[in-house]
Formats: structure tokens, sequence, C-alpha cells
């Protein structure tokens, strides 16, 4: 299993034992630890496969979707010119094309393909046995990270959109 707390710098210095965990009032705590664990686990992972964790995360948004750039900078929160240097090092690898957008001739859309969605599906892999070495009960904590993740979301487009409110 990879050990991913007690790192040096890590956000939670040791692993969380019923001996030495606080009572949580709030839920950013936990939170955060589990967001910096699964990051951890995903970096390694990336780089297993030769890519940056940015450029996963980039074949993955794309992997549903065929983002346009500017969607895609919004996802991986960066700047527009950040993700053109990204799909640029990624299409030379063959990962991804770009390709024009039917209703729009001024947007460019990014598409894998198929040597990027294998990548992507080993990706997928290289997680699910990480992950799986957690050891958790699967129904009741999948239950438990969705409600999460969908709260989560909802804050964080709700934010979007107030962001986005002329002012």
């Amino acid at each position: 299993m990879v050990n991913i707390v007690n790192q040096p710098g890590s956000y939670y210095p040791a692993m969380m034992t019923k001996e030495n965990q606080r009572p949580q009032t709030s839920l950013a705590v936990p939170l955060v630890g589990l967001y910096v664990a699964i990051q951890r686990i995903y970096v390694l992972t990336s780089r297993d496969l030769g890519l940056t964790p940015q450029q996963a995360q980039l074949l993955c948004e794309a992997d549903s979707v065929t983002p346009a750039l500017g969607e895609l900078a919004t996802e991986l929160a960066c700047d527009k010119a950040n993700i053109t240097g990204l799909v640029d090092r990624i299409a030379k690898r063959g990962l991804v094309e770009r390709i024009g957008d039917k209703e729009d001739r001024r947007v460019i859309r990014v598409q894998l393909t198929d040597k990027g969605r294998r990548l992507v599906r080993r990706l997928q892999q290289q997680l699910e046995i990480r992950l799986g070495d957690l050891e958790l009960p699967v129904e009741t904590t999948a239950d438990m990270i969705t409600a999460i993740t969908n709260g989560l979301t909802r804050s964080y487009q709700a934010d979007l959109r107030a962001d986005s409110t002329p002012r």
C-alpha cells in the first residue's frame, strides 16, 4: 500500500487512528486531508504512465466530452495560454487532436485519439488498483463520496455563477 500520509510537509502529519483522532466539528480538515492523499496517488500514477498530473487531468476531462480550450482552462483552473502549451505537448505524443467546432469556427476543441483513450483507461485501472488498497467498505464509502462530490460540485458551480455575475 502507498503511504500517502506521514510525508514531509503533509497536511496530515500522521495516520489518523482512534487514539489520536479528535472529534470533528467540521468536514474541512478531513476533506482537505482526503484531497491531499488522493492527489498524491494521482501524481504517482500519472508519473508512472509518463504524464504530468495536469496532462492526466486534461486527458480525463477530454474522455467523456470534446471540450473547447477555454472550457479546459476553466476545468483545470489555469489560463487559456497554459492549456495551449499543454495541448501542444500531448498532441505531439499523439494523445489528442484539435478539431474545429461545428457551430463556431473560432472555437477549437480537444478530442482524444485512440492512443489517448487507451492511456486514460490505463490511468483509471492503475488508480483503481492503488485506491483499492484502502480496504474500505465500498458501497457505503462510494455513496458517501458521491454525496460529498455532488455537494462540492454544486457549491463550485454556484461560485462560478456568482463570479460571472456583472457587478
